[in-house]
Formats: structure tokens, C-alpha cells, sequence
């Protein structure tokens, strides 16, 4: 899908990097001094890290597109582990219960920026983040680099957005992070607290409430709010922010 790969050591953002490219581009830095998340938050770089934005041209929409990112991520680091990296719905990576990475769509017309970020070889962290963020270098039994992790990166996003939708929804269920966590989720205006059954990530979100009845939250007015510990039951305990 791709012909041409640009690599930079600092940006800004590799997704305004990305608007004066071809379709077919792969922007990767080492290090972004301004990157974005979902829903107009910030992504912490701080150096020690992989930003990539695959530039893609689709005439039509893909539902499983975040899918098929946060596969790319999962794909990419698990090389240097020792099980299944865990897929935070919608598309964080999560290691040991910790966040190593996350993706970020855009699309304007037919035009698709896919935005991905790791977290390599850092290994100190503001104070707020210290309990929700890590590395690679922290939580991945086998020591890799930078380099490694951008060329695996490469050809995971390659693959990922190849794939058929049936693999894709099987990979993405065999990596389901929050599969019987208990979660609080917002459907608009509404919040509801349960455990969650199943995720079928651009279709809807199943739970199990306290008082066992599944409930069903469409996927596109999905919002988790909390996720907390494990061991945690309904109406137990604080719940613990992740």
C-alpha cells in the first residue's frame, strides 16, 4: 500500500507533517514536540518514542480502520514480548496494565491520516502519568530500539490494512484489553457500569450490569470513562482511573 517512507527526528506533529505528502506515505519521527490524541487531548511524547502517520486515499469508508491501527501497534511491538500486547477499546496498546501506545484517525474527503505513537525507551514520566504510561524498555521482557520498532511499524501498518475484515475481527478479539473488566461507559448523556461481555469494535459494546442484564452501547456514541482494577465488583471498591 505504501511507496515511499519519509523519516524525520523531530516534527512538530507527524499528522500536519503528513498534509503535504502523497497517498501512499509513511511519515515517521523519533520525536514529536506537539502531538494530538482522540477527542482534542494531547499525546505525551517527551523524546524516546516512534510517531508514524500512514497517509492513505480511500473513496470509501472502512469501519474497522481504528481497528485495523491498533492491530498495526500490537503487531509491531509484539516481537519483543512474551504474550499478546493488549487492545484498549477504542485503540490504545496496553502492557502489563499499562498504556504504551495509541492511534489517531483523520479523514478529510477521500484522504485518511492514520497516526500512531509507541513509547520505546522512556523511562521517566510526569507525575500524572506514572501509574498509566509506560515503555516498551519497561514492560517488554526483550530490549529493542527505535530503529527496530519503526521498520516493524512499517510493515505491521502494511499488513494491518490489508487484511480481511474476518482476521481482523479475530485478531482484534484475541487482544481485547477491557473483555470482563468492569467499566464505567457514556452513550451520550447516559452512563452505565458493567462488566464488559464482548466488544465488536465499530458495531457496539456489551456489558453486564449489576443486575445481569447485558446492555448494548452502540460503538459510534461510545465513551469509557473509567476502567476499574481487576478483582473489582459492581458497587465494590473506588474505582481505579486508567
Amino acid at each position: 500500500m505504501f511507496h515511499r517512507v519519509e523519516v524525520v527526528a523531530s516534527t512538530d506533529s507527524t499528522m500536519e507533517l503528513a498534509r503535504g505528502v502523497d497517498a501512499g506515505t509513511i511519515i515517521v519521527a523519533l520525536e514529536q514536540t506537539s502531538g494530538r490524541g482522540r477527542r482534542g487531548r494531547t499525546w505525551f511524547d517527551g523524546g524516546g518514542g516512534v510517531a508514524a502517520t500512514a497517509v492513505l486515499e480511500m473513496a470509501s469508508e472502512d469501519p474497522l480502520l481504528s481497528t485495523r491501527a491498533g492491530l498495526a501497534m500490537a503487531a509491531a511491538v509484539e516481537p519483543w514480548l512474551d504474550r499478546r500486547a493488549g487492545l484498549k477499546w477504542p485503540n490504545d496498546l496496553v502492557i502489563a496494565e499499562r498504556k504504551v501506545g495509541g492511534a489517531l484517525i483523520e479523514r478529510s474527503g477521500s484522504r485518511v491520516h492514520v497516526g500512531i505513537g509507541i513509547n520505546v525507551d522512556r523511562m521517566a514520566w510526569p507525575a500524572e502519568l506514572e501509574n498509566i504510561a509506560a515503555s516498551l524498555a519497561e514492560v517488554a521482557p526483550m530490549a529493542t530500539t527505535r530503529l527496530d520498532v519503526a521498520c516493524s511499524l512499517l510493515s505491521a501498518v502494511d499488513r494491518c490494512m490489508r487484511a480481511p475484515e474476518p482476521a481482523t475481527r479475530e485478531a482484534w478479539g484475541a487482544r481485547d484489553w477491557l473483555r470482563g473488566r468492569l467499566v464505567r461507559i457514556r452513550d451520550r448523556e447516559i452512563e452505565h457500569l458493567g462488566r464488559i461481555v464482548v466488544i465488536e469494535p465499530d458495531r457496539h459494546l456489551d456489558l453486564m450490569d449489576a443486575e445481569e442484564r447485558l446492555v448494548r452501547v452502540p460503538a459510534a456514541t461510545a465513551e469509557i470513562v473509567e476502567v476499574m482494577s481487576l478483582g473489582h465488583r459492581l458497587g465494590v471498591g473506588d474505582p481505579d482511573r486508567r
